[in-house]
């Protein structure tokens, strides 16, 4: 199958290449609304459409999209850039947002929430997401170096939020935190 990542950070492209992408999307902060839609559609080969207010819609679109964002304007994309009966799972957790919901009756899309942990079935044997997960890790199947992921005490979580945040102490994707850490 063909995946396209969809990031803001070169760091993130680079991991997205890095672990399988076919295609990357590097959609920086700060760039236009139009300018986003007008790069998804050419990833598509769908047509973007101009409504009022500025306002955007794709024709065409993503047959599966993932969100993992965790924030309305990532939400309102994902539901936005998937086709006609496609379906968006929502993995970031979103919240309480403010989003266009629009899409879901016009283009009779599926959203389903995913929770992160359920028993999976897999080569016949039913096990849980967190055993098959560190059976993965074990067996040497997920690479987990690529996965940028910083430690922090539990006292300088300040400083955790604002390299997740801002990006400025270099790339991060996760930020774990040691509670013995000083």
């Amino acid at each position: 199958n063909r995946i396209t990542a969809i990031v803001r950070h070169g760091f993130q492209a680079e991991l997205a290449k890095q672990l399988g992408a076919s295609s990357v999307l590097r959609l920086p902060a700060g760039m236009s609304k139009r300018d986003r839609y007008q790069a998804v559609a050419e990833e598509v080969d769908g047509v973007r459409l101009s409504g009022r207010a500025g306002n955007q819609a794709l024709v065409g679109g993503f047959g599966l999209t993932y969100e993992c964002t965790g924030n309305r304007r990532g939400l309102t994309s994902a539901l936005k850039w998937t086709q006609s009966r496609g379906t968006v799972v929502a993995v970031g957790t979103t919240g309480i947002a403010r989003i266009d919901t629009t899409p879901i009756w016009f283009d009779e899309l599926e959203v389903l929430g995913a929770n992160g942990r359920q028993v999976e079935t897999l080569d016949g044997r039913q096990v849980h997401s967190y055993d098959l997960v560190l059976e993965w890790m074990r067996d040497g199947r997920l690479d987990l170096p690529a996965v940028r992921a910083r430690r922090f005490s539990l006292s300088d979580y300040r400083r955790a939020f604002d390299a997740l945040l801002s990006r400025s102490s270099g790339p991060i994707v996760k930020a774990a935190f040691d509670p013995h850490g000083s």
